[in-house]
C-alpha cells in the first residue's frame, strides 16, 4: 500500500460538481458513488481531493450507468463548471491567444497538483503541451484527458476561429477514440500513447507573438508541488467527518499509517497538528465570513459536543469563539 510521497496527486473538488450534476440529471445514485470513494458529498469550490478518488468515482459511475465518453458528454452540458474558479476567471479575462495560454500555464496547478500545461517550439509550430495529474494507464483517466483536449481546442478556436483545426494531435491514452470525439476534434491525424498531449499551433502572422513571448508562458513553481502542502490543501475538505484521523488520511493518500507518520515526522510535524490546523482554519473562515450560529459551525467542523468545540477553539485561538467573532465584527 505504500507509495512515494511525490506520487500523491490532488485535484480541485470543483471538478466533481459537473459530474454530480450530470448523474443527478440521469437520476443516478451519485452520493453512494462518492461515499464508495471516500469523497465528501458536500464541499466548497476551493477544496481539494485526491485525484485518484475523483477518476475512480467518475469511471465507476459511468460503468454502472452504461455511459460512454462521459468526458465529452459532460463538456456539452456543463462547459465551465469543471474548472477551478480562479482559472476559469483568468481564461475568461484573456484578450488574446497568448494571454489565454499564459493563464492556462500559470494557473493549471490550481486544477490539479500534477497537471502540467506548457509550450514548446517545434519546426514551424508552437506545441501547446499538457499532461494529466495521474498515469494515463489508470482506468477512467482518458475521460479527463478527452475533456481537457476539447477545452484546449475550444480555447484556441476562440481566437483563431471555430473552423480552426490542428494538423495533428498527440494523446497520452492508448485507448482508441470514439466517433463522437473524433467528430469534435476534426479530421486531423491522432497519435495515441504519447508521453504527453500536444495541440500544435502554426507560427503564422496571427500567432507569432506567442513565440516572441514564450518565456512568460512557462508555469512557475507553486506550493502544490510540495507534498506536505498538497496534504494540507486536501485536509480542509474532510474536517466535518467524524473519522478524520491518521488511518483515514493514510488510506486517502494510499499510504500505510506508519509510512504517513514517518513522512510527516521527517517534515517536523504530525497528523494531529495538520488536522487541528485544518479544522481551525475552516472554523475561523466560517466564523468570519458567514453568519452561521457557532453551534452549526461546530457541527460542520466535526464536533458533536459544543463544549469540546469550545475547548479546542480556546486551545487554538487563545479566546472563546464568541469573543473572536465579536472582535472581528468591530
Amino acid at each position: 500500500m505504500g507509495v512515494k510521497t511525490s506520487d500523491f496527486s490532488m485535484s480541485s473538488a470543483v471538478q466533481l460538481t459537473p459530474f454530480i450534476q450530470f448523474f443527478e440529471d440521469l437520476g443516478a445514485p451519485w452520493e453512494k458513488g462518492l461515499i464508495r470513494q471516500k469523497l465528501p458529498t458536500d464541499f466548497q469550490e476551493t477544496f481539494y481531493v485526491p485525484s485518484l478518488s475523483v477518476v475512480t468515482f467518475v469511471n465507476d459511475m459511468a460503468k454502472r450507468e452504461g455511459i460512454e465518453d462521459i468526458g465529452v458528454q459532460l463538456e456539452s452540458r456543463h462547459s465551465q463548471g469543471i474548472l477551478h474558479p480562479l482559472l476559469r476567471q483568468r481564461l475568461a479575462d484573456a484578450s488574446s491567444l497568448f494571454s489565454a495560454i499564459q493563464a492556462a500555464c500559470e494557473y493549471s496547478s490550481l486544477q490539479g497538483s500534477h497537471l502540467h500545461i506548457w509550450i514548446q517550439y517545434c519546426d514551424d509550430s508552437l506545441w501547446l503541451c499538457h499532461r494529466g495529474s495521474i498515469s494515463a494507464s489508470i482506468p477512467g483517466v482518458e475521460q479527463f484527458e478527452r475533456n481537457r483536449l476539447i477545452r484546449i481546442l475550444e480555447l484556441v478556436r476562440r481566437f483563431l476561429g471555430q473552423k480552426w483545426q490542428p494538423a495533428f494531435l498527440y494523446i497520452e491514452s492508448r485507448l482508441d477514440l470514439t466517433s463522437k470525439i473524433r467528430e469534435l476534434i476534426g479530421g486531423c491525424d491522432v497519435r495515441l500513447g504519447c508521453p504527453f498531449g500536444v495541440v500544435p499551433i502554426p507560427l503564422d502572422d496571427f500567432a507569432i507573438d506567442l513565440w516572441k513571448n514564450r518565456t512568460s508562458a512557462l508555469p512557475p513553481q507553486t506550493p502544490h508541488q510540495n507534498w506536505l502542502a498538497r496534504v494540507q490543501s486536501v485536509l480542509p475538505t474532510y474536517v466535518g467527518q467524524q473519522h478524520l484521523n491518521v488511518d483515514f488520511v493514510a488510506e486517502l493518500l494510499c499510504m500505510s499509517t506508519r509510512s504517513l507518520q514517518r513522512a510527516l515526522a521527517e517534515r517536523g510535524t504530525t497528523i494531529k497538528a495538520l488536522i487541528d490546523d485544518a479544522k481551525f482554519g475552516y472554523i475561523r473562515a466560517m466564523m468570519m465570513e458567514t453568519d452561521l450560529p457557532i453551534k452549526e459551525i461546530a457541527r460542520l467542523s466535526g464536533f458533536t459536543d459544543e463544549s469540546n468545540f469550545t475547548r479546542f477553539f480556546r486551545r487554538m485561538a487563545g479566546c472563546s469563539p464568541t469573543r473572536l467573532r465579536d472582535n472581528g465584527a468591530k
